[in-house]
């Protein structure tokens, strides 16, 4: 597997999914529907999920990588996510929970090197 491309890719299709989170966020306040919104959030949230933990199986497993259980964290994220209404508090705290776990990936993979 393209290790190379595939970070590229996911990278990307985060970004579009910000970009299409931001573009919808005002629009589902106005609806008082969070739907389009929350798809763009745990889609772009999915994705570096994804990288995380296909970097944490040393890429060995993709199908772990890209599939969830009931058990996993990602489902309580899921709940909150929902419990909240779509609110500029909300954005901030999505905001911080990507970039504190991209920040943690990061660091733990720049210290196994």
């Amino acid at each position: 597997m393209n290790i190379p491309y595939l970070y590229d890719a996911c990278f990307g299709m985060y970004m579009q999914k910000m970009k299409e989170f931001n573009r919808d966020k005002d629009k589902d306040i106005a609806k008082v529907s969070a739907s389009k919104t929350y798809k763009h959030a745990m889609s772009s949230f999915r994705i570096l999920d994804f990288l995380e933990r296909f970097q944490k199986s040393s890429f060995g497993s993709f199908k772990q990588a890209i599939q969830y259980d009931a058990q996993d964290p990602i489902r309580g994220i899921e709940v909150l996510y929902k419990s909240v209404e779509v609110n500029v508090s909300l954005k901030e705290k999505f905001e911080q929970l990507i970039k504190e776990r991209v920040k943690a990936a990061l660091i733990e993979s720049l210290n196994r090197d």
